[in-house]
């Protein structure tokens, strides 16, 4: 995307094309936003240096950890948030990663070091909230004073709505729910809570995940959120993401209902949750029966607890 005094031209080109149509730019600001699912981002991203003149600029906005790890949501070898580890268990980890994005040479150290250069560049470094940057800075510390919050401000929140007051507990999800979202938390969640708990993910679930205790209702407008969620009769929102998120919308939304909302201790979801009167803290590793359990807890005498396995 080109933003010019002519306009905003949208177009697909190669790198080469690219570098000459920026040649003739008198200045230009570069602007790294994502590049998951590039076939070579570690190389594209280096051209893209190349086309700066040092009077340009360069802005860095961290909406996913592409720039620490190939695997962007810090989900390791094992399926689970990596927690950034040392090197040696990092760079164990990285090599059994299945799934990744797009080329990537052999060593972590490799990968991380071909971006700092881009780092090094920037003009400045943007993260979405105070756990990103924290993330951030528990690899290269000395960059910590020069990330910036800037927080996104979520437009068209949903209206306040009055729980049902009886009735069995059906959970509310909200989103595209694939692995990193907390899919196999539903589904396992579906296979292991008491009977009367149901599922509703106002969105979509991967299709790998599906159980018959999960009812997807498919695509929605934000406008429509508080409307469903009464329509279900929705006693409280699960935000399922098993990674560290940079931002989380869906939080935000979910809170605005003023249901209770539950997430798991981590990420921009967690920051959000805890400062909200009806945002609840899920350990990690919470899930299934024990997750069943923790939701009836926290939400009173109107729901049947049911018995320990």
């Amino acid at each position: 995307i080109f933003y010019c005094r002519e306009g905003v031209t949208r177009c697909l080109v190669a790198p080469a094309d690219l570098a000459a149509m920026l040649a003739g730019a008198e200045a230009r600001h570069l602007v790294y936003s994502n590049l998951v699912g590039a076939e070579d981002p570690l190389g594209l991203i280096d051209s893209a240096l190349s086309w700066l003149a040092p009077d340009d600029r360069l802005s860095v906005l961290f909406h996913d950890f592409l720039p620490l790890c190939p695997s962007y949501t810090l989900i390791g070898s094992k399926g689970r948030f990596c927690g950034l580890p040392g090197p040696e268990d990092c760079q164990a980890c990285y090599a059994r990663l299945a799934v990744t994005s797009g080329k990537r040479p052999a060593a972590i150290d490799t990968w991380r070091a071909g971006w700092r250069k881009v780092m090094d560049r920037a003009d400045e470094l943007i993260a979405f909230s105070e756990d990103s940057r924290a993330q951030l800075a528990r690899v290269w510390p000395d960059l910590a004073g020069r990330i910036e919050l800037q927080p996104h401000r979520p437009e068209h929140l949903p209206r306040r709505i009055v729980p049902p007051p009886e009735g069995p507990l059906t959970v509310g999800v909200l989103g595209s729910i694939g692995h990193n979202k907390g899919a196999g938390i539903l589904h396992d969640l579906a296979r292991h809570a008491a009977p009367d708990l149901g599922i509703v993910v106002i969105g979509r679930i991967d299709p790998a995940f599906a159980h018959h205790r999960i009812r997807v209702h498919g695509a929605y407008h934000r406008e429509e959120i508080a409307d469903l969620a009464e329509h279900y009769r929705i006693r409280c929102w699960l935000i399922p993401s098993i990674w560290p998120e940079t931002f989380c919308f869906a939080v935000h939304e979910t809170l605005a209902t003023g249901l209770p909302v539950f997430v798991y201790d981590i990420g921009a979801q967690a920051g959000a949750a805890a400062a909200a009167i009806n945002g609840h803290l899920l350990p990690l590793g919470c899930e299934g029966a024990a997750l069943d359990r923790h939701l009836r807890r926290h939400l009173g005498a109107g729901v049947t607890l049911p018995p320990a396995l």
